[in-house]
């Protein structure tokens, strides 16, 4: 069943080297986020864990105001994908959105990463503009925003 042995919980300093692994497994250098940055996101954003056995294996960083959320970065460990992580982490991080009365989420993501336009078209993500040169290695990306309710 997907979804099943996955805990959740608010990132740690504890858990910043594991998630520059997994940030550094799931983006090319001129995609990731850096430790810095993961660092001071610990404390001015929404910073949500999955767990399986008490290993993280993946994780969703979000900026919100009151109004409107951007989901910066979704990273699942390749070696725990298809299991439910990120579907899990998503349900999580929008239910927290939705507690806060955020009323519209966005994201962006690269133009021909199928995969993770897929789920999040399945997630009730829309493409609503197409940027141009989005990335610093100059790739395209998609904007992708869905409504809370």
């Amino acid at each position: 069943m997907l979804g099943e042995g996955i805990s959740l919980r608010l990132a740690t300093s504890d858990d910043l080297e594991r998630m520059v692994e997994i940030e550094n497994e799931c983006f090319t250098e001129l995609r990731r986020f850096d430790r810095k940055y993961l660092e001071t996101c610990l404390t001015s954003k929404l910073f949500i864990v999955a767990e399986i056995e008490g290993a993280v294996v993946g994780f969703a960083v979000c900026r919100a105001d009151p109004s409107e959320a951007y989901l910066l970065t979704l990273d699942v460990h390749p070696d725990f994908r298809l299991l439910g992580v990120a579907k899990t982490l998503m349900a999580a991080t929008e239910g927290t959105l939705t507690t806060t009365h955020v009323g519209r989420v966005s994201l962006h993501v690269e133009v021909n990463n199928s995969e993770a336009i897929t789920f999040y078209k399945k997630a009730g993500y829309n493409i609503v503009n197409h940027v141009v040169r989005f990335y610093r290695d100059g790739a395209d990306a998609f904007e992708m925003s869905k409504p809370l309710s």
